[in-house]
């Protein structure tokens, strides 16, 4: 799946691949679930990287958005 250039230049390889898994499992939730929008399972082994993935997203979306193009 491709995402916009722009974000995956500021988004490192594993943050790039936990944004596209979170499209993925958005593409194939049902869509009258709406909590499978909002929700995916991750493994307790895994928790804080994946918080730290996120957190990588969320500011790579205000950098680009920041930007004046």
């Amino acid at each position: 799946m491709q995402i916009n250039r722009a974000v995956e230049e500021v988004l490192g390889e594993a943050a790039v691949e936990l944004l596209n898994t979170l499209v993925s499992h958005v593409v194939v939730a049902n869509p009258d679930d709406k909590a499978g929008l909002f929700y995916l399972p991750v493994e307790p082994d895994n928790w804080n990287s994946t918080m730290m993935l996120m957190r990588e997203i969320f500011e790579a979306e205000i950098f680009v958005s920041g930007q004046t193009e």
